[in-house]
Formats: C-alpha cells, structure tokens, sequence
C-alpha cells in the first residue's frame, strides 16, 4: 500500500472518508461513525491511523490525484456522478449524450439527469 504524503510519520496511514453533500454531519461526526473501523485498520497492519473527513469530491480527487491518502472510503454515488459529468469527454459517451438529446451534464443541471433517465427507462 502506498504511503500518503501528508502523514506525519511513516508509521501512520492516512485514512480518509467522503460521504459527501448530502451528508449533513460534520468531521467530529464522521470521526465517531468511522472509530471503529479506524481501530480495526490500525491493528490489522499495526500502524496508526489519521483519519480525514471531506465532503467536497473535487477536494478528494485532487488528493487521490497527490496519492494524499492511504485509505479512502467513499460514496458510490460519487463515482457514478463523476462518471455522468465527465460523460462528454469520451466518444462513447459523447455519442450516448448526442440520443439523449443533452450536451453536457453540468453540476446543479437537475434536468439534463431526468432526461437522462427517462430515456434510459424507454430502452
């Protein structure tokens, strides 16, 4: 397992979690929820463990991009939103957009997602 650059010292691992906007708890939450896994990773590889909160998934993909964390537990749905954003970067996917009728999905564009739907359900 790679070592990520912000621990302070080789014997520690950073472990993040990113449960996202909807989540409307706060790092002292998610510190809590997650103690117990935290504890359990550190015994099973006998290193400590920093953990990190983050609900700002471009704040996450810039530190998975840095190779910042060790650990990353994250949303599902976030991949899936992030794949739906980056869907006009591919030709496949430029074609998909191109019958759906869409450009671009563009974040807060609730619409462009519906229709997306809809004709996914029509098929």
């Amino acid at each position: 397992m790679p070592h990520g650059s912000a621990c302070a010292a080789p014997d520690t691992i950073l472990f993040a979690v990113d449960e996202g906007i909807s989540s409307s708890t706060d790092a002292v939450f998610h510190t809590d929820k997650y103690a117990d896994l935290a504890r359990h990773l550190s015994t099973s590889v006998g290193k400590n463990v920093k953990m990190e909160a983050s609900n700002v998934l471009s704040i996450v993909i810039r530190n998975l991009e840095r190779q910042r964390y060790d650990v990353l537990l994250i949303r599902p749905s976030h991949i899936s939103a992030k794949a739906l954003l980056d869907l006009d970067k591919t030709p496949a996917g430029q074609e998909m957009l191109k019958k759906v009728g869409v450009p671009a999905f563009v974040e807060g564009n609730q619409q462009a997602y519906l229709d997306m739907l809809e004709w996914l359900e029509g098929r």
